[in-house]
């Protein structure tokens, strides 16, 4: 956060400098030439696959202009960057559903920021604005992200064939989008991942151990416990193999709990360098070095990891589906550097995302008895025992379960939104937005609205029941956890499938109790939990 502040404070003083923060993945009000396949913004290159101008019709005729659109008045030169800054500003880097909150409130449902200079960004909250967007977003939807991470993998070709997933986009993007899909379909992928009979998570050095230690105390490590549950499914995922992260007494500074940290200093920088002055493009900025020192030690362990699964892989044909990382190895045109990158890839997307939100929903049942017993009744009915497993066929009768989970992925969402940079000019609320513009559609605060959900503060599941039609009038891009369309979280179906198992697993087993100050979240690139969650396991009679 200091090294954040300094680059903030550079940008007051070199208020004529021509890199300005992604702060808020600006946009230029002054578009490039068509054929450049740049960014307005930033000047990287995002094979838009060339920017086309709407031809002028009725709609951009009666549209007001760009620079029309209400927002936050800037200075001359540093815009509105110094909003940012440490005790003069009204803003927290932290906490971005709180600042979209305040530009909602006092600007509107689409927000006009200049960050520095001329360079812009719209914020949208609309949700029938939000899906003018996705409809227009085209055949490769594109973003400005990770951009850190990938000029650490193009500074090693000779481990990777491009910059993975997350920031790539174009072509490339597709190419690699159409591999992970092809690789993670099979009625069995999803649940591959919990393979390990139900109650060794629970029991065998995760909760239940230490719940049952602690003799009603809270525990004070529970995203922790979540975080290496979800390295643990992660490994059975993308490698068949069990990286021992359920052994009893694993310690902070096991290889299991160094991965799971350097995922999220990973996160960590990267939100630090998108938010920043971008130095890192030029030297190597402390921030960068502590990026390629997480990044370097996770190549390590899913290197080794992959060579032992590899070998695994070469045995007799078993006759069952194939895995995950038999899929990849087998599919044309795709090297082993792409199966490297795309298995950190699945790390990095599956450890701190699936984990953070577990953590808010359980601390939700807690704070919400009568949804937590409501859910007890349910699972005791599909699992007779504790120890019981949960089959696809019994999830898909879990309807109070996954009302749940929806639920608190609409008051406590993975991220605050999805960005977009769209391809041609559209028109948003009666304002017209040039082609090249980022838009970011804040689903987190819309989600909160009193004129999209009743009650939009309180935690109801029963609203998305099919008997209640609270969920179903809201417009159905108000609550987009996963994202939308070609480019939506390739994981969703992984993500939800562990979500359902642990906290299916934990209610069975335990009564959640949370007594401590309310939870809310930090902006880490996703939300995570600003506080430790201090929860109390009391172990269920039946």
């Amino acid at each position: 956060m200091r090294c954040l502040q300094r680059e903030l404070l550079c940008v007051v003083r070199r208020t004529g400098s021509r890199e300005s923060s992604s702060l808020t993945a600006a946009a230029t009000e002054k578009q490039r030439p068509v054929e450049h396949d740049v960014c307005p913004a930033h000047g990287d290159k995002l094979q838009l696959q060339g920017l086309r101008k709407r031809p002028v019709g009725a709609a951009s005729d009666t549209a007001r202009p760009f620079h029309e659109i209400p927002g936050p008045k800037p200075l001359p030169l540093i815009g509105n960057i110094w909003r940012y800054l440490p005790l003069i500003g009204d803003m927290d880097l932290t906490r971005m559903h709180r600042n979209a909150q305040k530009l909602l409130d006092r600007y509107g449902t689409l927000v006009r920021e200049v960050v520095v200079g001329d360079r812009v960004v719209v914020h949208v909250f609309d949700p029938r604005d939000m899906e003018h967007v996705f409809r227009h977003e085209g055949r490769y939807p594109a973003r400005l992200s990770h951009r850190a991470l990938l000029k650490y993998r193009r500074e090693r070709p000779h481990m990777y064939n491009s910059g993975g997933l997350f920031p790539s986009n174009g072509e490339e993007w597709f190419r690699l989008r159409h591999i992970v899909q092809a690789s993670s379909r099979g009625k069995k992928s999803a649940f591959m991942a919990y393979r390990t009979k139900p109650s060794v998570f629970l029991f065998g050095g995760g909760i239940g151990k230490e719940a049952i230690n602690s003799f009603g105390s809270p525990i004070s490590r529970m995203s922790a416990c979540d975080r290496i549950h979800s390295v643990h499914c992660t490994g059975v995922l993308a490698l068949n193999t069990r990286l021992g992260c359920l052994q009893q007494g694993l310690s902070s500074d096991s290889e299991q709990s160094r991965l799971v940290e350097a995922a999220s200093e990973t996160h960590r920088i990267i939100m630090v360098t998108e938010n920043g002055l971008p130095f890192w493009k030029v030297w190597n900025t402390p921030a960068y070095k502590q990026l390629v020192q997480s990044q370097d030690f996770m190549a390590s362990v899913v290197s080794k990891y992959l060579e032992k699964a590899k070998v695994a892989e070469e045995g007799p044909d078993t006759g069952t589906e194939r895995t995950v990382l038999e899929k990849f190895l087998s599919m044309p045109g795709v090297d082993l550097k792409d199966v490297f990158a795309m298995i950190l890839d699945m790390f990095l997307a599956g450890i701190d995302t699936t984990a953070y939100s577990t953590t808010f929903i359980l601390y939700y049942l807690a704070m919400n008895r009568r949804c937590q017993e409501k859910l007890a009744l349910e699972l005791a009915s599909l699992l007779p025992t504790k120890d019981s497993k949960l089959t696809a066929e019994q999830l898909h009768e879990a309807v109070y379960l996954k009302a749940c989970i929806k639920e608190s992925l609409r008051l406590s969402p993975i991220a605050i939104g999805v960005g977009r940079v769209l391809p041609e000019d559209i028109v948003l609320s009666g304002f017209n937005i040039p082609a090249g513009t980022v838009l970011i559609m804040h689903n987190q605060v819309a989600c909160r609205q009193e004129s999209n959900y009743p009650e939009a503060d309180v935690y109801r599941p029963e609203r998305w029941l099919k008997e209640r039609t609270e969920g179903t009038r809201a417009h159905p891009f108000t609550l987009l956890p996963f994202g939308y369309g070609p480019r939506m979280c390739i994981g969703k179906r992984f993500a939800e499938t562990v979500m359902c198992l642990l906290v299916a697993r934990v209610v069975r087993n335990f009564v959640l109790e949370y007594k401590h100050e309310d939870l809310d979240c930090f902006t880490r690139l996703m939300n995570v939990p600003d506080k430790p969650l201090k929860m109390t396991f009391i172990d269920r009679n039946s």
